[in-house]
């Protein structure tokens, strides 16, 4: 399940719109489509939050830095998965299903922390940024589960 989760996240282009993610992933449900692309609004709302607080405390800003870092969303998803394995992902829905939503959430942020330094490098975006993309993340190894 796993591996298959991580091929389709893997087919995804790296400058593809959440909608178009979203239908990559859940191509025959519009409503899991419909939840990934608030997922990916979410996390883009938390980022571009992130960069307001960071111009109002003075922070320079990286030219490097991505518009739209919703887009990154399928390469730490696919990084996340990766490092968890089938037995991981297994444990993860086993938690949720147990309704042990915190554990299995703190379980995908620790992986989300070395994930997104490979995409977010710097260290007070990606520390504003764990949470939102762990959430996004647990949200589709759940739906991609179930």
């Amino acid at each position: 399940m796993s591996a298959a989760l991580s091929a389709k996240l893997v087919s995804i282009p790296e400058e593809a719109a959440p909608e178009e993610a979203a239908r990559i992933l859940f191509p025959d449900d519009e409503q899991a489509q419909q939840e990934y692309v608030q997922q990916a609004n979410a996390l883009q709302e938390s980022y571009d939050q992130a960069r307001r607080e960071a111009a109002d405390a003075g922070e320079v800003e990286p030219m490097a830095l991505p518009a739209f870092v919703a887009a990154a969303l399928p390469i730490i998803a696919r990084c996340v998965i990766n490092g968890l394995g089938a037995a991981g992902i297994n444990e993860i829905i086993n938690l949720v299903h147990k309704g042990e939503q915190a554990t299995a959430e703190s379980r995908v942020y620790a992986l989300v922390g070395g994930c997104i330094q490979g995409i977010i490098p710097w260290k007070w975006l990606a520390d504003k940024l764990k949470k939102p993309i762990a959430t996004a993340v647990l949200w589709i190894i759940i739906k991609w589960n179930t």
